[in-house]
């Protein structure tokens, strides 16, 4: 079984999701919607749960890597911000389904690995220490993915620029404070 079927698994539930709730989504639904038997969906994933796993850490990491190529910390911003409000249909079915907290769980994890990679890369920029890192990318992981859910779950299509800019500024102003008092 080659990734590509994985990938077609994927692609397939995201399709359907689009159509309706991913608690009325079955597995022989996925299998001929991605043209695959349901034995290559089980040698690839246990159940629907994993699927959406998956396929939401495929789509981290292929957002994180545009963000970390991305030089300008506005536009990475701008860029994640972007990239989720595409996702708004079909993050409003899995928010509204059985799936909820597993939802916010995995959409935390993938803003909290958004930012542990805007940290990394621009670590040597700010010089705070991991103490202060560690509770500076919990705290904008919370909040950000907090505040994407709230907008998704309440069809509020927001001011992307607008967004960025004000959560590039509250990061700016919280490196600055830490390197005007010399806190590290």
């Amino acid at each position: 079984m080659s990734k590509n079927s994985k990938q077609k698994i994927v692609d397939a539930l995201h399709s359907l999701m689009k159509k309706k709730s991913a608690d009325k989504i079955s597995i022989r639904e996925i299998v001929s919607e991605a043209g695959v038997t349901r034995q290559a969906f089980y040698y690839h994933f246990e159940d629907i749960f994993h699927l959406l796993e998956w396929g939401l850490e495929q789509k981290v990491e292929e957002i994180a890597d545009k963000c970390s190529k991305i030089e300008d910390l506005e536009l990475s911003l701008e860029f994640f911000a972007q990239e989720t409000i595409n996702e708004y249909p079909v993050m409003k079915k899995m928010l509204n389904s059985k799936l909820r907290i597993e939802t916010e769980t995995m959409f935390y994890n993938a803003v909290h690995k958004y930012f542990e990679n805007l940290y990394a890369k621009r670590e040597q920029d700010h010089g705070i220490s991991s103490l202060s890192a560690e509770f500076f990318i919990d705290f904008f992981s919370h909040g950000i993915s907090s505040y994407l859910m709230e907008q998704c779950i309440n069809n509020n299509y927001f001011d992307v620029k607008n967004f960025s800019r004000e959560i590039y500024q509250l990061i700016v102003l919280r490196l600055n404070y830490n390197k005007n008092i010399g806190m590290h």
